[in-house]
């Protein structure tokens, strides 16, 4: 039977295999939790691949209880992508960030910024909107850094 879990008319659905189904959104869009969610599934299950989820976030804590006082701590640096890790090509681990965007997401500038950088420092930065792109734009860098490799370029 199906576990189906989610909020509002986006759900998710865990079949009996274990493989989790997205359903599109209002007006037919796929939310970016749904395409991370896939994303990490899809990329993670290779041998070749390690990624974990990169949070960014604005926390208050506590600093002193008498007299009360809080302060804001910032978490992420502006810009990273949702997924980090490295993949191994040809023995050498590789930086690798992967963004996930809804269908009408756009890279912000400080998102552009982190691109430029961690493609000038040798990392590959892959910005996709499903699984399937996520994979074949893993697989061309891949192909492309073997070339180098082979080359000597």
């Amino acid at each position: 039977m199906a576990d189906t879990t989610g909020k509002g008319s986006s759900t998710r659905t865990l079949s009996a295999g274990g493989v989790l189904k997205s359903r599109r959104g209002p007006r037919g869009t796929q939310p970016e939790t749904f395409v991370r969610a896939e994303v990490l599934t899809a990329l993670g299950s290779r041998s070749d691949t390690r990624l974990f989820r990169a949070a960014r976030a604005n926390v208050e804590v506590v600093v002193s209880r008498i007299p009360l006082r809080t302060a804001w701590m910032e978490f992420g640096v502006d810009g990273q992508a949702d997924l980090i890790g490295w993949v191994q090509i040809a023995g050498v681990g590789v930086h690798l960030e992967v963004e996930t965007k809804s269908e009408s997401g756009r890279l912000s500038q400080a998102q552009l910024w982190r691109k430029e950088m961690v493609e000038r420092s040798g990392g590959i930065y892959i910005a996709t909107r499903s699984a399937t792109d996520a994979v074949s734009q893993l697989d061309y860098e891949i192909a492309q850094a073997l070339h180098r490799i082979q080359t000597n370029i």
